[in-house]
């Protein structure tokens, strides 16, 4: 759902807690830090991959080593979109 100017996080959070999707891709828009660290570790076990698409400014704020540690706990393989580039986060 990249790009979509009306997904809350409480949105997310709730596709995240679904029992049926393997896979969740998103704009970060303007989360925060804590947004995304909720998102990843409230995801229900069978997510084991999320797609971030970032956006430049809020890059900047964002705590990295973090956001790896709490996917890698919840082993979801956690990568960036920036400008349709998909990598590893």
């Amino acid at each position: 759902m990249p790009n979509c100017p009306n997904v809350t996080v409480n949105g997310l959070l709730k596709l995240a807690r679904s029992g049926s999707l393997e896979s969740l891709g998103f704009s970060a828009g303007k989360m925060t830090q804590s947004d995304l660290i909720q998102i990843i570790s409230t995801a229900a076990p069978q997510l084991g991959r999320m797609d971030i698409d970032m956006d430049g400014a809020l890059e900047g704020n964002l705590d990295f080593p973090a956001l790896r540690n709490a996917a890698k706990a919840k082993k979801i393989r956690l990568f960036a979109v920036r400008h349709r580039n998909c990598s590893l986060l």
